[in-house]
Parts: structure tokens; C-alpha cells; sequence
């Protein structure tokens, strides 16, 4: 069984939280290819991001990497 992390990172610049932020989205699926298991990271705050988008970005890189060395193998079973 073929084991798939596919990733997006998203602004949605007409959803805005209660203090009028733009929200950006992160998506991530994990599981069996073309499963529906998934995650989701909201950051609500669009100038912190947009100013610290490297560091979020390296940040997001390490969680994807840790999630799939804790629960995935290199087995294709």
C-alpha cells in the first residue's frame, strides 16, 4: 500500500477571522494514497505570516518530515 503526504499552503484572502485577519490555510493528507485522512493548521494572523513566511514554512517542512518518520515505513505492504 503506497503511503502519500501531499501539502498546500493557502491564502484565502475573502475569509477573514473576527479582527478582520486574512486567514491562511495549511493542508495536509496523510494515509493511504487518495485516502481522506487529513489535517488542517489555521494561521489567522496574515501580516505575521506574510513577515515570517520562511521560518513557517521550515517549520511546517519539520512537522511533515517528523509525522512521516513516526508513521510511516518504508514498506510498500
Amino acid at each position: 500500500m503506497a503511503l502519500a503526504i501531499n501539502t498546500s499552503l493557502t491564502l484565502n484572502a475573502t475569509s477573514k477571522d473576527a479582527n478582520d485577519k486574512v486567514v491562511a490555510n495549511f493542508y495536509a493528507s496523510v494515509g493511504p494514497t487518495n485516502a481522506n485522512n487529513s489535517l488542517q493548521m489555521t494561521i489567522v494572523d496574515r501580516d505575521l505570516f506574510a513577515a515570517n513566511k520562511d521560518a513557517v514554512k521550515a517549520d511546517l517542512q519539520t512537522f511533515i518530515d517528523n509525522f512521516w518518520s513516526k508513521y510511516t515505513t518504508d514498506s510498500t505492504d
